[in-house]
Formats: structure tokens, sequence, C-alpha cells
């Protein structure tokens, strides 16, 4: 019902600002608006229209009840709608993965929609064949630490090796290590390339679209 600016975007929502407004005019006492701290943002979870008021007339200071929540991801006002998606995946990733606790030096972001899901994709398929050689069920924390030490680990490596990234402002070794699975995939489907790792597919990556 508001817009970013906390103006009001639908009729019913206008005439209760008028409301408020005419309140904030009259001096009449309104009860704190309560609010959730992710990060550095606040959410509001009740008084959109007495915020909103405040903001359109300059009021610098509002009462208000704030609840901190924990973020596992940092959170800034600066952050666009897309932004937000990203980061819901991500903490989608972290939560149902626990990589940040299985191997917590790792840094994994990626910048694409969607890239989060096709990660927990990448690790369920590894769980899967890890069991079948295994003969039994694996556990996904072992699973998680499997998958980032000999598959994203080694892709990561390549990357920090390279300057890769110089040529793709604003990507990610996770992006890359996306697009290298996507390569290697291509290339295990040519004669006699079945066992190769996905280092030597992030190297024939580099090798074939260059590094700037």
């Amino acid at each position: 019902d508001f817009d970013r600016l906390f103006l009001p975007t639908q009729s019913h929502t206008e005439d209760r600002w008028r409301r408020v407004n005419r309140a904030w005019y009259q001096d009449i006492s309104l009860p704190p608006v309560q609010l959730y701290k992710v990060g550095e943002v606040y959410f509001v979870v009740d008084g959109n229209h007495r915020v909103s008021v405040a903001r359109n007339r300059g009021q610098e200071y509002i009462d208000a009840e704030v609840r901190e929540c924990e973020a596992r991801v940092p959170l800034t006002p600066d952050a666009r709608p897309e932004d937000l998606a990203r980061l819901g995946e991500r903490v989608e990733f972290l939560e149902r993965t626990q990589i940040d606790r299985v191997r917590p030096e790792a840094s994994i972001e990626v910048t694409i929609l969607g890239g989060y899901d096709r990660l927990l994709e990448h690790i369920a398929v590894h769980r899967y064949f890890m069991g079948v050689e295994a003969g039994r069920e694996v556990s996904e924390a072992d699973a998680v630490g499997h998958w980032y030490d000999t598959l994203y680990r080694p892709v990561e490596k390549v990357v920090e090796e390279s300057s890769i990234l110089e040529s793709l402002p604003g990507r990610t070794a996770a992006d890359f290590y996306l697009w290298v699975m996507d390569h290697l995939h291509y290339l295990r489907e040519r004669p006699g390339l079945g066992g190769l790792r996905p280092a030597d597919a992030a190297q024939d990556f580099i090798e074939r679209y260059g590094e700037g």
C-alpha cells in the first residue's frame, strides 16, 4: 500500500493517511510504531501510516518499539527489491546447507537470481552419488562439506589465481562456478572427456573466453 518513500499508493490507504495526518495537526497522541530491525534496515510491522505522515512532515523522530532480528546475511538500507529476493535465496541456502558452520571459511555469494537454488541442486545430486558410492545414506552435512571441498573450492581457487572476474564486473566466484559447471557438462559429452574435473573445466572456460 506504500512505495519505498512511504507514500500511499491506494485510495483506501489515502483515507486513513488523512485521518492520521489530522491527528498529527491536532497533536493527538498516537501509539508507538512497531519495527523489526534486520541488519541496518528497519521494517514496519505496525504503523505504516504514522511513519508516512511523519516523513511527509519532515519529522526526524518517532516513538517506536523496535525488535532486533539476527540476520545471517548483511542487509543495507540501499537494498533494491531484486537484492531482497537474492538475499532471501541466500538465507534459505544457508539455513538448508549450514555451510557457514560446516565450512566457516566458505564465502559463497551468487548474483544470479535463482543461483542458490541451482547450488542446492548440485549438492543434492552430489549427495546422491556419494551415497551410491559409499553404499549407505550420506548426511547432508557430510555432502555439503565434500561438495565444497571437491567441486566448489577447486573452481574458486582457479578464480583466485586468475583475473577472470576483472572482465566480469559485478560477478562473483559463485557465479563463475555455475557457468563452469554448465561448461563441464558440455565438455563431458565430448569423446574422451568424461572424467574431466571441475578445475579443468574452469581453466578451459578461461582459455576459451579469456581474462579480458
